[in-house]
């Protein structure tokens, strides 16, 4: 008789599975796109002087005689560590996330549309310092242009990035014209209170949003993190610490509205707080002998804030490592997840990438996603699926509890033996093919100990071995 229900039970089972997934809607995440229009300089001339509506045109165009030569001669002059996106793979990887997700709910772009080193590029093809903001805006306007031509009646959601800067990296005014530009492309591709957006972002970058339906009680705060960066200065060089004090305020003022309202948040920025485990193990700084680690933001102001909020923060995405990550800050009820979103740019040599999510309207919790990668660094062919959360780490969705479990079992593995660990170094480099995972091997107790920190004293004493 028992024998005889199974089938039953496995239908019922199978319909309780069907009708969560049911539940969730999809979101397509994208990050680090770092367009790069200098790579035929001969067409820079013509990028200058023409509106963003015409780079297209310009772009598409067949390759200079002496775009090999010229553009080696630029990259001598303005080194960078890879190449960026060219005109073809941000093509290619919309083209790629359409097939995938013609009509995700919304889309979440976390930083960083321009190329790295666009300033130093910029000044050797012999562009004028005071078009320079303009220039750098166009840009954007361009990567905008191309997003919503792709997603004509989708929601898209940008944070401006480290790299997105009238005046150059990791530099930014309040109310710059480069901000004041973005405000309205970026509010245009809402699609929901332009004005408010424009109006509200055009000062430090910061803005929010309410989810349209089928989203309830959900929000979105977006914010230009620039000013809150340990490198981040103004256009002078000199660190605006009113324009950080401001920004931290204007989050908390916008996390207590979504308390008062009942209502659920995400907070989008592109870098995120806590310990820059990359930097601290390159410099080979050993924080055990007392010195202390790396860290991305100059203080703990943004990671407290959102610690302090954690009954209302379902999500924190950010981006600017290019790496696919997970972390976590807080402790017990006071736990926020924080998702790091892979990149478009193929800079550090990895793949790109974009991830296709899940995400519950009603809760608005992040349930699942799927990451997909290009078969080559340029690109062209199939994206596949690299791998799917819920497969790879059966959890039922990345919220503070499953992020503290799973993060918790990374750090508790400090010999990397578990096969969630393997799986989490394997995928942490889009596209790789192993040589990346043992380098994260090497590196484990440093990478998941700053996946848990949110202090430089909490990454010391996970690191450091107790006396």
């Amino acid at each position: 008789m028992q024998f005889r229900r199974l089938p039953l039970l496995l239908t019922l089972l199978c319909s309780l599975l069907v009708a969560a997934h049911a539940q969730s809607v999809p979101v397509l995440m994208l990050s680090d796109i770092h367009l790069d229009p200098f790579r035929d300089p001969a067409k820079f001339a013509a990028l200058s002087t023409s509106p963003a509506t015409a780079w297209p045109k310009i772009l598409n165009a067949p390759d200079s005689v002496t775009q090999a030569a010229d553009f080696e001669k630029l990259t001598t002059t303005c080194p960078s560590r890879g190449l960026d996106t060219d005109w073809p793979l941000l093509e290619a990887s919309l083209k790629a996330s359409h097939q995938q997700i013609p009509h995700p709910a919304f889309i979440t772009v976390s930083g960083d549309l321009m190329a790295h080193v666009f300033d130093c590029r910029y000044r050797a093809l012999g562009g004028k310092p005071e078009l320079y903001p303009a220039f750098a805006a166009k840009t954007v306007a361009v990567v905008a242009a191309e997003l919503k031509r792709t997603f004509p009646k989708t929601p898209i959601y940008v944070a401006l990035g480290n790299n997105d800067s009238g005046c150059g990296d990791y530099r930014e005014d309040a109310g710059s014209k480069f901000l004041v530009a973005n405000s309205t492309t970026l509010a245009d591709l809402t699609r929901s209170n332009k004005r408010k957006i424009a109006t509200e972002s055009s000062r430090l970058g910061d803005w929010s949003v309410t989810l349209p339906e089928p989203f309830q009680n959900a929000r979105l705060l977006v914010l230009q993190d620039m000013f809150e960066l340990k490198n981040g200065v103004g256009c002078d060089g000199k660190r605006d610490f009113h324009a950080e004090e401001e920004q931290i305020s204007w989050l908390r003022e916008q996390l207590e509205s979504v308390q008062k309202h009942h209502q659920q948040a995400w907070v989008m920025a592109h870098v995120p707080p806590g310990v820059d485990s990359y930097a601290t193990l390159s410099h080979g700084i050993d924080v055990c002998s007392g010195k202390p680690p790396i860290m991305f933001t100059a203080n703990d102001e943004l990671a407290k804030t959102l610690v302090e909020y954690a009954d209302v923060v379902r999500l924190a995405l950010f981006a600017h490592t290019h790496m696919d990550e997970m972390h976590v800050i807080g402790h017990g009820d006071h736990t926020v997840a924080i998702r790091m979103v892979p990149s478009i740019s193929p800079v550090n040599g990895n793949h790109p990438a974009f991830t296709v999510s899940e995400v519950d309207p009603k809760s608005f919790t992040l349930r699942d996603w799927t990451v997909y990668v290009a078969p080559n660094k340029n690109g062209t062919g199939v994206w596949s699926e690299e791998y799917r959360f819920s497969q790879t780490y059966h959890e039922p969705a990345f919220d503070a509890v499953s992020a503290r479990k799973l993060l918790d079992g990374f750090r508790a593995d400090k010999g990397s033996e578990a096969a969630s660990t393997q799986a989490y170094e394997h995928n942490f480099f889009a596209g790789d093919s192993g040589k990346f995972a043992l380098v994260m091997r090497f590196g484990w107790p440093m990478y998941s100990c700053a996946a848990n920190a949110t202090t430089a004293d909490e990454y010391k004493s996970c690191v450091c071995p107790a006396k």
